[in-house]
This record gives structure tokens, sequence and C-alpha cells, in this order.
């Protein structure tokens, strides 16, 4: 092989290399990642009007000697819910971006007025853009999902073993409490046992960054949304429904007997951050194991009035049924961006909910046919995938690519050892 051929063969390597640097440089790779679809609003049945003596009857067979108002949850309508099976649900409520408040319904209610959820906001997802669509702060995506009922599987080995074959319990009671109850009937004082089952559910929060990956040109390359652009501190609330159990019967005359559900705690299991290595991510909690604040709703509706939390206090007679809130806060996530690599950051809670239930929760999704949640990686984009492009074909064109610098550095060395024959 002469040094015109081997000078033509080197020539034709570095072009095809360089076109593939340049267009894995230029092209916008960046693909919306959607772990799950948006639930579509669903209006719900209004709920049965008890009349008093059905309501009387019915108390005095349960052995409750509460208030009228114990059966006012079933009766709260929801404009829009995520299933129509019996058991918990965890929504979306509200954002307080620097010092901000943004709440769902008013969200919603007024669209124009709020143009920074660019990807709008449900029960479920919100997508917050603070500033300018293609240059300042990335966008913030937050998604939360449903509880899910669950076995945990004390063996390690056995649970590594169901997990690789990718099996899941259906969910049973985890234990059964017997409580004594106390009740006066005709002047007489009657002693009975109440049975409660400790249900264990699990559900994911997530929250993620998503810059423009679009073409930039004119803009200043300092004010790239994947230019180390940080978040301003912000905190989300999640509104926990322990029971948001439909009619399934209700012609008036008849009805199906409904389960009661009460959150009994919230914890972090755990903490998965994108990118691993990844210490700039500030959240509270922080690890796992820490118990999340539960806020009743009266609390909740008056934080802003210190002098109404005094007056006002809970007035629940029982826990049962009753919406509570929770907060996750966020110091600190963004994009990245150094001579090696650059992305955004992401991170997910598995947040673990005991329910205490007393009767039947019978009507649930079977986990079997629910798709696991699997937050995906976010955009990231390292030295070596500008070095070595994919041409669009993934690994085999990494290979490829690696390969012609194989073509090159032989033709180098031949051409190189040919001057020194």
């Amino acid at each position: 092989m002469n040094k015109k051929t081997l000078g033509i063969a080197l020539i034709i390597a570095l072009i095809l290399l360089i076109s593939g640097i340049f267009k894995g440089n230029y092209s916008n790779n960046y693909v919306k990642e959607y772990s799950y679809q948006e639930y579509e609003k669903a209006s719900r049945d209004q709920y049965l009007s008890f009349k008093d003596n059905i309501l009387t009857e019915l108390k005095s067979r349960l052995n409750l000697a509460e208030k009228k108002e114990w059966q006012n949850d079933y009766n709260n309508f929801l404009g829009t819910t995520s299933s129509q099976f019996e058991g918990p649900q965890v929504h979306l409520e509200k954002l307080i971006y620097n010092g901000k408040e943004y709440i769902r319904d008013s969200v919603l209610q007024q669209k124009n007025k709020y143009p920074q959820f660019v990807g709008g906001f449900n029960i479920h997802e919100l997508i917050f853009d603070p500033d300018s669509k293609t240059r300042g702060k990335p966008d913030l995506n937050i998604k939360v999902t449903d509880p899910r009922a669950y076995n945990p599987i004390e063996n390690k080995n056995l649970l590594s073993i169901v997990n690789s074959l990718g099996f899941e319990s259906e969910g049973k009671p985890y234990k059964t409490y017997t409580k004594e109850v106390f009740s006066i009937i005709d002047s007489t004082i009657k002693i009975e046992r109440i049975r409660m089952d400790l249900w264990l559910t699990k559900f994911n929060v997530t929250l993620e960054t998503k810059a423009w990956q679009g073409r930039r040109d004119g803009e200043d390359d300092g004010r790239r949304e994947i230019a180390n652009q940080r978040h301003y501190p912000f905190e989300v609330d999640i509104k926990i429904y322990p029971n948001v159990s439909p009619w399934y019967v209700n012609t008036g005359n008849s009805f199906d007997i409904k389960p009661d559900i009460a959150v009994g705690a919230v914890y972090v299991n755990k903490i998965t951050k994108f990118p691993e290595d990844d210490d700039k991510i500030g959240v509270s909690p922080s690890e796992p194991g820490i118990q999340l604040p539960l806020i009743k709703q009266d609390y909740y509706n008056n934080l802003n009035d210190p002098e109404k939390l005094i007056e006002d206090k809970a007035s629940d007679a029982t826990v049962w049924n009753k919406p509570i809130y929770a907060k996750i806060y966020c110091s600190n996530i963004g994009t990245y961006r150094n001579l090696l690599r650059k992305g955004d950051e992401k991170i997910s809670f598995e947040l673990v909910m005991p329910l205490l239930v007393r009767g039947n929760w019978d009507i649930r999704i079977p986990n079997s046919i629910i798709p696991k949640y699997k937050p995906l990686p976010p955009y990231r984009r390292t030295l070596a995938d500008v070095l070595i492009p994919s041409w669009g074909i993934g690994l085999f064109g990494k290979i490829a690519s690696s390969l012609l610098y194989i073509v090159i550095l032989v033709v180098i060395g031949l051409v190189f050892l040919k001057k020194l024959v």
C-alpha cells in the first residue's frame, strides 16, 4: 500500500468521524420523557345523601357513637380523580416557588394568568418554567404516583429472585389489630371490639429539570438553560386522600358498604439521584427512614393565619377518611455543565405509607396490571458522547466510531513506519 492510498484512506476516515461528531453535537436529540401518561379528567358521581333514619341504623349496627359528619368525606366531590377503585389517592395540591404560591385549582381555572405552567398542572404532574422558554432556568417537572399495596419480603435472597422474575405481591393486610370500644346503650355500658387491618402501600414523588435542547442562535451562552442554571428554593404540597371510594350501588334504598381508611404515617423508603454522584441537589427529606410530618386539613387551611389556628382546632371525631397534607422541600436543583459533561438533574422519592383499614378493602386494582414506575435517567451528554458519536443507532454507532478511530490510528502508524523505512 503506497503513501497516496494511505493518505486517501486517512482523509476519508477523518471526514466520516468529523461529520459524525458535528451531527451528534448539533442535532436536537432531546426526547421528552414521560414515565406515565397524564390521567384524563373524569367527573365523579355525586354521592348519596343518607336519610337520618338510614344513617342512625347504620351507626347503631357499626357501634359508632360519632356525630353525623363521619360520612362527610364520602360526599366530597372531586372534579378530577385517577381511578374508580376504592382506596387512597395522592394529588399535587400546591407549588410554592421562591415565596409565591400556585394552587392547582386556580391554575386550572385561570390558565392564561399562569403562563409559567407550560405543561399544565394536574393532580399527578406539573411542568413549570419561571422565565424564558429557551434560556434562564430549566423547566421544573414534578410527578406523583398513586399508592399501591404491597407485601414486604423479609428474605433478601427471595426478594431479589422475585424482583428478577418481574413479580410483585398483590398485597394483603400486613397485620390485624383489635381495639376495645365502649358504647353507652340505654344507660348501659357495653364493651365490644372492632377489627382494624394494617395495609402497606408505597408511592413515588419525582423532581427533575428539563433544559431546552433546541437551537439557540444569537443567544448569550451564559444564559442557556443547560449552563449551570439553578432553581430558587421551592416546596411541593401533596394532598393524600386515604379513601375516595365511589358508590357502586346507589339506588336510594340500597347502597354498598365502604371501608374506612386512615393514613398511619409516611416514611421515606428510598431516594434516587441522577447523576448518582451529584452532591448539589438539596432536598428535605434528605435520607431514607425519615418520617414526613402530616398536616391536618383544618391546620393546613389556616397556616397563614396563626390566630385562626388557635381558634379553629381540628373538630374531627376520628381519623377515618380524612384528607391530610405533606410537604417536600427543595433548596437546590438545576442543570450542570463542565468540560467533561452536561445535563439535567433529577431526584425521586419512594415513600411507604401504612394505612389503617376498617372493613373490607376489596375493590383494588391488581398490581399485576399496573406498569411499574421507573424514572428514566435525565438528559446527559459527556465528552465521550461528542468524540464518539452514535450516528443515531445507539451502541452499534458507538462501535462504528471506535473502529474509525482504530482505522485512523492504524493508517497514521503505517504512514509513520513508511517514513522511517
